[in-house]
């Protein structure tokens, strides 16, 4: 067997660059760093593809982490056209994009003593518990102007949400999204501070119905209207399992 030597492995100077410059010479080493720009490489290639729509599916709770203000430049710039998000990351961004925040911390003090100070722990960042609250009861606030009984997928709830914040100047994910025509799917929203805001309006005499059929429907319509598609994952879970329902490319009203 012939063993073939064509692309030889080459370091590169640290000094001041731009880091797209930094990220293309990590292509000429090897592990991570070339595996990084490799994934540049090829969403690049994405972007410039005629008739592909790139969908980005977001595990975990990267909001709290700060992540958030980056998926906003990447659907500002247009580089994802549909995002599939735990309820986490369409939600506890807003504590941030309302302008209260979160803390670095970390991840091995004592879960009792947080709790006495009303303080929530993802992981190595600290949330204050007041502020969760208010979030829950922004979203409880927007969920009351929506229709009683009536069967909303998630993609058109969180797409009236990003309206109804834009209008307040509230900047997340998204008003983002729904200020540049960018669908967010949610399949298990209510797995958040979504489910706590639904049984608030309910409460209230509110009725909400959200419907995961019509969800799915509308969901896997989208590879009826491209050529092809690609997708980006950051995590697995559910968003990653929804996103792989696009392989299936007909929606169920036309089997």
């Amino acid at each position: 067997m012939k063993i073939p030597l064509t692309k030889k492995v080459e370091g590169f100077t640290v000094k001041e660059k731009s880091v797209s410059q930094l990220v293309s010479e990590m292509g000429k080493t090897g592990y991570q760093g070339r595996k990084l720009a490799e994934a540049v490489d090829l969403w690049e290639t994405m972007v410039k593809e005629d008739d592909l729509v790139i969908v980005l599916g977001l595990a975990g709770s990267m909001s709290t982490a700060g992540q958030w203000t980056l998926v906003n430049w990447l659907i500002k710039n247009r580089f994802v056209d549909v995002i599939v998000s735990t309820g986490a990351n369409v939600s506890e961004d807003i504590v941030d994009a309302m302008g209260l925040g979160y803390w670095q911390a970390t991840q091995t003090v004592n879960d009792e003593e947080l709790l006495e100070a009303d303080i929530n722990r993802y992981y190595d960042v600290y949330g204050i518990e007041t502020d969760y609250r208010q979030m829950e009861e922004l979203l409880t606030e927007f969920l009351l102007t929506l229709k009683a009984d009536y069967p909303y997928s998630s993609m058109e709830i969180l797409h009236l949400l990003g309206k109804w914040l834009s209008k307040k100047k509230i900047q997340s994910i998204t008003a983002t999204a729904a200020e540049n025509g960018v669908p967010i799917f949610s399949p298990a929203m209510l797995d958040s501070a979504y489910g706590e805001a639904v049984l608030m309006a309910k409460n209230e005499g509110h009725n909400l119905i959200v419907d995961q059929v019509k969800e799915f429907d509308q969901f896997v319509s989208i590879g009826e209207k491209t050529k092809d598609t690609a997708v980006i994952y950051v995590g697995g879970g559910v968003p990653k399992d929804f996103t792989q329902l696009l392989a299936i490319s007909i929606s169920p009203k036309t089997m």
